[in-house]
């Protein structure tokens, strides 16, 4: 959002003039910034209220943090923005320092590190990306950000990260499947195990096992169906790399505990094609779950299994 359409928000009479006006004000009195009608200028004393906090090794105060969400969220990093060098070099120094919270949309600095940076700086940022994950809640509570919200952005920064990033912390990851709320709120970055293979293997199976282990409708509460979810598209990504997983799934699937409806069939079925089952019998073991199983449908699945891996998406 610009500043000229937020002062036309503010001196409009819609409902949300009060949260517009609100901001302004704290802009100017809260923080004691000048409120000018370039995002630069205001963007840029915000910035230096956080590199301030930083040199004093302080944690920031909620009007400071307020302040720097806020600006990193709609005007840094937002849609038409282009995260620069000194957002990303202050990300980075935030991640680094325990006394913050992760900023939010933080997958968009790893995307930057992954095009602009050299190897070294993108190595020390999965380093952090991976300690901030383990290491749990390390900033205030009146700062109004809770550890769970702050995983769930870790989450899709963890995933952003290139294989050669990733490669390095095969143990770290393994480390977080193990944990109940990594489990639940870091599964888009625990389903990356499958491009290790069958070294991924025992992981994905063992989330599977996690999420199977909410019972027969585990999939309506998120601790059980996001480790699911982690371990099934993994696998499906390792595809014939993955096929260590086939004997265990096939079992699974004939005591009738993996879910074969809606979209959680269709992966299933992905997971199966791609790891090079035979799906004749594949066919025979759904339609024995599921009398009513669709098997124009199923056919579809199969066919379309070996051309993306976005037909192991969820």
């Amino acid at each position: 959002m610009g500043w000229l359409r937020l002062a036309k928000m503010v001196n409009s009479p819609s409902r949300y003039v009060d949260d517009d006006a609100h901001w302004v004000t704290f802009l100017t009195s809260t923080l004691g910034l000048q409120l000018a009608l370039d995002d630069a200028g205001v963007g840029g004393q915000i910035v230096a209220k956080i590199e301030a906090a930083l040199a004093a090794s302080r944690a920031p105060t909620p009007a400071e943090w307020e302040a720097f969400s806020t600006y990193f969220r709609k005007f840094g990093m937002g849609r038409n923005a282009k995260l620069g060098k000194r957002e990303f070099d202050l990300a980075l120094t935030i991640l680094a320092s325990p006394q913050f919270p992760p900023p939010q949309q933080f997958y968009r600095v790893v995307r930057y590190a992954e095009d602009n940076e050299p190897a070294e700086t993108r190595a020390r940022l999965a380093d952090l990306l991976f300690a901030r994950a383990s290491a749990g809640q390390t900033w205030p509570d009146h700062l109004g950000v809770h550890f769970e919200s702050s995983l769930g952005d870790l989450d899709i920064a963890l995933a952003a990260l290139s294989i050669q990033s990733l490669a390095p912390h095969f143990y770290d990851l393994d480390r977080l499947a193990r944990d109940p709320s990594a489990q639940q709120y870091l599964d888009l970055a625990l389903a990356r195990f499958g491009a290790f293979g069958k070294d991924g293997v025992p992981a994905l199976l063992h989330l599977i096992e996690v999420g199977l282990s909410g019972g027969q409708h585990f999939y309506q509460e998120n601790r059980y169906q996001h480790p699911y979810l982690a371990g099934m598209k993994g696998l499906c990504r390792a595809g014939e790399n993955g096929v260590a997983a086939l004997p265990v799934l096939k079992r699974l699937l004939a005591e009738k505990q993996l879910p074969v409806h809606a979209s959680y069939g269709s992966l299933l079925i992905s997971t199966f094609a791609r790891m090079g089952a035979d799906t004749g019998h594949l066919w025979q073991d759904f339609q024995a779950i599921d009398p009513d199983a669709n098997e124009t449908l199923f056919q579809r699945d199969i066919k379309s299994a070996g051309k993306s891996k976005r037909d192991c998406e969820f």
